[in-house]
């Protein structure tokens, strides 16, 4: 999916959650937790994505264009990977495979909190 194609996902919902790779510098596997507002200040050099634009500038987007229809509730769930310039893979670190279910337990605590 690219860059803008998610909007239509974030307009008209309560709560939208995007799980996405980031790069913080931390250890491969950490997880994160973001807020929208926190994603229309983040760099776009730490939100890793395949897409043309990444979440925090499609959020930005959407809430210029459509502020009254545009999803209140974005929370990304980001795990730290290792940073590799022009190369991606669909392979995981052992590191990352061993912290999918944190993950886990984080999209789920956030599915029960509505």
């Amino acid at each position: 999916m690219r860059g803008l194609d998610l909007l239509d996902y974030f307009m008209d919902i309560d709560k939208v959650i995007v799980v996405d790779a980031v790069t913080f510098g931390g250890n491969k596997g950490d997880c994160y937790r973001f807020e929208v507002e926190e994603l229309k200040n983040m760099s776009r050099d730490s939100l890793i994505s395949m897409h043309q634009l990444g979440i925090a500038e499609v959020v930005k987007i959407g809430s210029m264009l459509y502020p009254d229809n545009i999803s209140r509730k974005i929370i990304l769930l980001g795990m730290e990977i290792e940073k590799v310039e022009n190369r991606f893979s669909m392979e995981l670190s052992s590191e990352v495979e061993k912290a999918i279910s944190s993950m886990v337990e984080l999209v789920l605590k956030e599915l029960d909190e509505g």
